[in-house]
């Protein structure tokens, strides 16, 4: 009985019975009224922290006041989960492992008495929570972050959020400054002096008209800096007033002054501005003359323009001579556009060079496109994935939030999904549909999945997507192989083509998914982010290079090395032992191995699975001590920690998976023949094809349940997410109170955290090991492997989406060591794929010893070549690429240089230009220590010249 039972039977409830006693449903009412007051109270102590600092004044530019925000609002940016009963055993002194040094050092000048308590370990576990989370949040709105917040009790009472939001978008760029962000220029900034950012070349898709999107424009990225900004606008206003100032001049003359023409023409600093009013005033023209609608402004044009204003010399005839003489001289230097139009009607040249100069309407339409290039800006507005960066990077500088999990004083710390942003992307990317699915290649997303998730989710999905485009051919081979396997060529197969055209398939997809990662690394400018990318808190700059750090990291590969070694034993001792067993022709006694008697009943299930058991064990061990030693490796940026970590685990991973399907196709053999036959006879002359075909059959069969489980594992893993999920939710949906709202915060709280992308990268990584080294004796993996990359793109879309946390968006360098597993692997391809063709496919395995390693030996190095010759064929940067690299520099230096000249000044000169000394550029930086240790004055540089 409860509150509901008693409305339905007529009664409020907690009313009092017949007979003036309480009733189970009353009883049960008063104590869940006394529960929810008690939370209440407690969610109210909070309220002093949210309004601590209502006093201040809300003018102020860098102060954000902390505001106790309403639970109904669901539009937040990040969101911390506090325990409300914290009882975790912590150490308090450890609370300085949880803050940045300089904060525990404010903090502890500001509130000795609380620092006392942790000195002697007087502190309880829920004084320190409740500390924590008053730290944090005074960190949060204070004035060097300045977010609003909110608090927020779950609907059970037993969870407590911290809710955090940036409205004021000044102190995103303070920020930025601060950590050396690197923001992107605006394309009003290329057009306002003049310049075109280049596109990227159209690919197959575009070309075809399957993708319709526009080809990305090539825009730099530059360290954001507040002052230049400023200073840019300042720039820009004076630009324009300049442009306005000398079209007077020019109109104001009934005779055209050539020399003043010229001399704008050649003016390329004030050519932006000037064209986009000569535009703009062109437009207003044509607009109130009816014959001119159409903007062409050719002879015949300027003949109506004539008779329209009544004088040959009128304006808009001396407006469109100034443009003509203007975009000429730009033509002339511009000869890919001049190209471009040249096959144009001569009616239509003149609108073309006018929609070119023409600048862009604002995105809502509100402002012409002389007032957007006028109210330019020098970068781009941060976008929502950058914002979210920029909070978690700085936030993570001062309060370690990995430590606070795992210590339990926090339960998980996530970034908001944004609903707009989530329905947009799941129309096509992140749907199950199956005409959704096959209508649209999930590749052309990526640019939008990047802008929503970051750099680094973007990245795993450009490879995964890469990967599955160069799926296509071998698939289509390997369905043709299927259906006629008995091709060949003096003995020499299909298997055959395969294992040498697979090898240089895996080299081409190397090399050119390197160089399409090179354009898009700088095309989302990420090409420097190592450099400017945030420390580790864990990281000590006094044990970088130490003995200490050198050691850590020996242990790290010893363990690894240990992982290998104890899978390559293992099955070494599961043959042996079948070879004991086969001993006993009764089959009664049990091996004997080394000394030491084995079980017949348990021996025989090591042998049946031994191998598999052992590889699990391995590989989850594995994963628990690696993270572990990993963390006092003293790594500097989390892509540096993350390379390592993928380095080791890759190496383990790798004989894990690969081992079985090797020892089954080449080791076996080289065991069983070398206890029988002399050394330098056929080593390998298995004239068994029964088993053969045994072997191969087993090869066969794990390949494809590999891939079949992989996507059945991914399939599992996501309804176990979302069931988990939903079976919480519904819980906790059991308490709300009426008019209550389960909120958005809360319902993502119940979904699992995003735990990165190197389990995807492993297992797609295996997967084209296994295709590569294998595919001789399976060619119909490469089809299945096809079905299984594209089905699990989707699944990975659908995840990213609808089960886990929106992943805390970071920045990363294409994709990380990834890269350089899989140049190993490329590299170790070629090995094992001869060793294969020569050891274990007919007719070179039947021929003897000597010829089968002359043969090894020729093969591998010829194939070792042709993969070289690919990768020097495919350079890291494309021509294309290679191009946009030099625009970039010739149009931020202008840009950010303005009106100022780049020159090289020779010793001893003192020459003024432009009557400025401070427009003189020194080309290189003047040493300081070598004009201090020269005598000689000529040999020193100008003081006052300042350097680019």
């Amino acid at each position: 009985p409860g509150p509901r039972s008693a409305r339905l039977r007529g009664g409020r409830p907690g009313a009092p019975g017949p007979a003036g006693a309480m009733s189970g449903g009353s009883l049960f009412a008063l104590l869940k009224r006394a529960v929810s007051r008690a939370a209440d109270e407690r969610a109210q102590e909070l309220l002093p922290l949210t309004q601590a600092h209502d006093s201040h004044d809300p003018t102020a530019p860098h102060e954000r006041r902390r505001t106790s925000i309403k639970t109904g609002e669901d539009k937040w940016d990040f969101v911390i989960v506090f325990p409300q009963d914290f009882r975790g055993k912590v150490d308090p002194r450890e609370i300085r492992h949880f803050f940045a040094p300089r904060v525990c050092d404010e903090w502890e000048r500001s509130d000795t008495a609380f620092w006392d308590k942790v000195y002697k370990g007087a502190l309880t576990s829920q004084e320190l929570q409740r500390a924590v989370r008053e730290q944090i949040a005074s960190i949060l709105s204070g004035s060097r972050f300045g977010c609003r917040l909110g608090w927020a009790l779950s609907v059970d009472s037993d969870e407590m959020f911290l809710l955090v939001r940036i409205d004021d978008l000044r102190i995103v760029a303070e920020l930025a400054d601060g950590m050396q962000f690197s923001a992107r220029f605006s394309e009003q900034a290329y057009h306002l002096y003049g310049l075109i950012p280049p596109r990227v070349s159209k690919t197959f898709s575009r070309l075809i008209g399957w993708d319709t999107r526009e080809c990305d424009r090539f825009i730099a990225y530059a360290t954001h800096s507040r002052a230049s900004a400023r200073e840019f606008r300042a720039k820009t206003e004076g630009l324009f007033a300049r442009a306005r100032e000398e079209i007077k001049k020019v109109l104001r003359r009934s005779v055209p002054d050539h020399e003043l023409v010229a001399k704008l023409a050649g003016d390329q600093t004030l050519r932006g501005p000037l064209m986009a009013v000569l535009v703009d005033r062109i437009d207003q023209r044509a607009r109130g003359c009816p014959s001119l609608q159409r903007p062409s402004f050719t002879a015949r044009a300027s003949s109506c323009v004539a008779s329209t204003f009544n004088a040959p010399d009128s304006e808009a005839l001396r407006l469109e001579k100034l443009f003509e003489a203007i975009d000429v001289e730009y033509e002339t230097a511009a000869l890919t556009n001049r190209r471009r139009i040249q096959d144009f009607k001569e009616e239509d040249k003149l609108a073309a060079r006018l929609d070119r100069w023409r600048p862009r309407t604002s995105p809502d339409g509100k402002l012409s496109g002389l007032q957007t290039l006028e109210q330019a800006e020098l970068f781009d507005k941060f976008s929502s994935v950058q914002v979210l960066r920029i909070i978690y990077d700085w936030l993570s500088q001062h309060v370690n939030l990995e430590q606070l999990q795992s210590q339990g004083v926090i339960v998980k710390y996530f970034c908001m999904h944004d609903a707009d942003d989530v329905d947009r992307l799941k129309r096509d990317w992140g749907s199950l549909n199956p005409k959704r699915m096959f209508s649209v290649w999930p590749g052309f997303y990526n640019d939008a999945v990047r802008d929503y998730f970051g750099e680094e989710v973007g990245f795993c999905f450009v490879f995964m997507t890469y990967y599955a485009r160069f799926l296509v051919l071998p698939a289509v081979l390997g369905v043709g192989a299927f259906f006629c396997p008995e091709i060949s060529i003096r003995g020499f197969g299909l298997p055959h083509a395969f294992c040498f055209g697979m090898n240089l398939w895996f080299a081409y997809l190397v090399s050119t998914f390197e160089q399409m990662q090179s354009l898009k690394t700088s095309l989302w400018g990420m090409d420097r982010f190592v450099q400017q990318a945030v420390r580790r808190m864990q990281y000590n700059e006094q044990d970088r290079g130490s003995n200490k750090e050198a050691a850590i990291r020996a242990v790290h590969w010893l363990a690894a090395l240990c992982a290998v070694v104890e899978a390559l034993v293992m099955p070494i001792f599961i043959c042996e032992l079948q070879a004991a067993m086969d001993d006993d022709k009764r089959g009664l006694a049990d091996p004997v191995l080394h000394g030491l008697s084995i079980p017949r009943a348990m021996a025989q299930l090591m042998i049946d699975y031994g191998i598999a058991v052992n590889l699990q064990l391995v590989s989850t061990l594995w994963d628990f001590v690696s993270p572990l030693i990993a963390e006092y490796e003293n790594w500097k940026t989390q892509q540096e920690f993350d390379d390592a970590q993928v380095q080791k685990t890759f190496l383990v991973y790798a004989v894990v998976y690969y081992y079985p399907f090797l020892y089954v196709s080449l080791i076996k053999g080289f065991l069983n023949k070398a206890l029988e036959l002399p050394v330098m006879e056929t080593l390998t002359d298995r004239s068994d094809e029964k088993q053969w075909a045994e072997d191969r059959h087993v090869i066969q069969g794990n390949l494809h349940s590999y891939f079949v489980l992989l996507i059945v594992k991914t399939v599992a893993t996501a309804i176990f997410q979302v069931c988990s999920a939903k079976y919480a939710r519904r819980q906790e949906e059991r308490h709300l109170k009426d008019g209550q709202r389960y909120a958005a915060h809360e319902s993502e709280a119940k979904r699992p955290k995003y735990q990165g992308d190197n389990v995807d990268y492993m297992n797609c990584v295996i997967g084209i090991g296994l295709i590569v080294f294998f595919s001789p004796y399976c060619p119909l993996i490469a089809a299945v492997a096809f079905v299984v990359q594209f089905l699990g793109i989707r699944l990975m879309a659908y995840r990213m989406l609808h089960v886990v946390n929106r992943p805390v968006p970071s920045g990363q360098e294409g994709i990380g060591a990834w890269l350089d597993v899989l140049k190993s692997l490329s590299q170790t391809s070629s090995t094992v794929c001869m060793a294969i063709a020569t050891f274990a496919l007919q007719p070179l395995r039947s021929q003897p010893w000597s010829s089968q390693l002359l043969i090894f030996i020729i093969g591998q190095r010829t194939l070792h070549f042709l993969a070289a010759v690919i990768d020097a064929a495919v350079p890291p940067k494309s021509a294309e690429l290679e191009i946009f690299l030099e625009h970039r520099t010739q149009s931020v230096r202008k840009i950010l240089m303005g009106t100022k000249e780049v020159i090289r000044v020779e010793e001893g000169t003192r020459k003024i230009i432009n009557g400025c000394m401070r427009d003189v550029l020194l080309e290189e930086p003047p040493n300081p220590l070598e004009a201090s240790t020269s005598d000689d004055p000529n040999s020193r540089r100008m003081e006052t010249l300042e350097a680019p």
